[in-house]
């Protein structure tokens, strides 16, 4: 027996909830004219009398996969944002590659609210006075997010230690660090917040060397630890990050490694810690909220609006 909302293919279990609109409870019924339905997973009501927002995030399945993940992916992404009232992108780099590879959408309402940082994220009391020399590789390891390059840059550090946090790794990921960086690898397995915290708070510094985000949270987090960042000079980064990270020149290992070494500069060092500080002011949970009902305010008025015309 399946869990509801999935099917057992054998090998594995699918999820299809996922891609079905979703059913208005009977005790709302009575309330949908002021209701808004809000997907962050491309899902719509199967009532589409309902006012619809939709959360575009990123367009990682449309520049990096293929095949009918690709297909499936793309076809729930357009029908929910065909439907919106009010779409929101988490960057304007996110709006740009929404009006980019969907132009038929480009006069649609489109609101950018960035993320904020949560405050289990913070620089510890009993912070170590000198930190370690543990870089920190955070997340997946998909081809784009280049842990390939996390791993070159630590091989021109000699002095250094890469520690990965995400998903364990396999016998190729670990057979790889192994050639190249023997004895300066660490696997700290899936972290809790707290203990991600803690590793920030000690580490040297947070390499992100992703080719593409769509907005980029873990470096945020990183910096309200106070853990500097490197990071690519790409997509998303510099709007996000600002003044606050070092960018790679180029995506290779040599060029983030140089940044590396930057660090060894205490007065860099500080100087990075602080404009992190800094621009945390720029991304707070309690913006978000308040954008966000603005745009469920907005939503309401353009669907009522259709609906009369």
């Amino acid at each position: 027996m399946s869990p509801k909302g999935f099917v057992n293919s054998g090998a594995c279990s699918i999820n299809i909830s996922r891609y079905l609109d979703c059913v208005l409870p009977k005790k709302l019924e009575t309330h949908k004219n002021s209701l808004i339905f809000h997907s962050s997973h491309y899902r719509l009501p199967l009532d589409k009398s309902i006012a619809n927002v939709v959360t575009v995030h990123d367009f990682t399945y449309e520049m990096f996969k293929s095949g009918l993940a690709r297909v499936v992916h793309v076809w729930q992404k357009k029908r929910a944002i065909r439907h919106a009232a009010v779409v929101i992108c988490i960057s304007e780099f996110t709006k740009s590659q929404l009006i980019k590879f969907y132009p038929e959408f480009s006069k649609k309402r489109i609101e950018v609210i960035y993320h904020g940082v949560g405050t289990e994220f913070s620089c510890q009391d009993n912070r170590p006075k000198e930190t370690s020399n543990e870089m920190v590789f955070l997340g997946a390891r998909d081809h784009y997010k280049r842990f390939d390059l996390a791993i070159g840059a630590t091989q021109y550090i000699g002095d250094k230690v890469l520690t990965v946090v995400g998903p364990p790794l396999c016998a190729e990921e670990k057979k790889a660090l192994d050639a190249s960086i023997p004895g300066r690898w660490r696997y700290a397995g899936r972290l809790s917040d707290d203990d991600l915290n803690t590793l920030y708070n000690r580490a040297f510094c947070f390499i992100y060397p992703s080719d593409s985000e769509g907005f980029g949270l873990p470096l945020l987090e990183a910096m309200r630890a106070g853990c500097p960042v490197i990071c690519s000079n790409l997509t998303v980064f510099p709007e996000v990050a600002g003044d606050a990270a070092l960018f790679a020149s180029e995506q290779t290992g040599v060029a983030y490694a140089e940044k590396i070494d930057r660090l060894n500069s205490l007065e860099l060092r500080s100087e990075m810690i602080s404009r992190g500080y800094k621009r945390m002011s720029s991304f707070t949970w309690e913006n978000c909220f308040n954008r966000t009902l603005d745009v469920y305010q907005m939503a309401l008025q353009i669907h009522h609006k259709g609906i009369s015309a």
